[in-house]
């Protein structure tokens, strides 16, 4: 089964990497298979600024850019599906309440997953300012 497709995980990004955000992640696509990325290149558009992971500068970038990466992409022949899975905040909490009180589940819950219970409506605005921006006809479209 592996042969037909790949995930890709990728951890945090290394200075060199978070110059060359776009090429971190063409460089996982491997040509014949499908390739899902376990979060994907809108971490950059998404994640990093509401969590201060990144500069504004490079938010910028990524939004001035991301349209012209995907379709590059497309131009090279692969074909480039989007999804967007989202809860609701209440969901949210419960889930991390959840693997709080888990003895399987509670090496997961993280810092990081304690700093964004409170960060849904800017959350919100970053992904709603995403959409906007890349679901043009440019862009293969994407599904919410």
């Amino acid at each position: 089964m592996i042969k037909f497709f790949k995930i890709i995980a990728l951890g945090i990004a290394t200075p060199e990497e978070r110059k060359n955000w776009f090429a971190r992640y063409e460089n996982q696509i491997e040509s014949g298979k499908i390739n899902f990325f376990d979060r994907s290149w809108y971490n950059r558009g998404i994640v990093e600024p509401v969590m201060g992971y990144g500069t504004e500068e490079e938010y910028f970038d990524f939004m001035n850019n991301v349209n012209k990466f995907e379709q590059s992409l497309v131009d090279k022949g692969i074909k480039l599906f989007k999804f967007w899975l989202s809860i609701t905040p209440q969901t949210q909490k419960k889930r991390f309440e959840l693997r709080k009180n888990s003895p399987l589940k509670y090496w997961k819950f993280s810092p990081n997953d304690a700093k964004v219970i409170d960060k849904w409506e800017i959350i919100s605005n970053y992904k709603t300012q995403m959409f906007n921006k890349t679901s043009s006809r440019m862009s293969p479209p994407t599904l919410s």
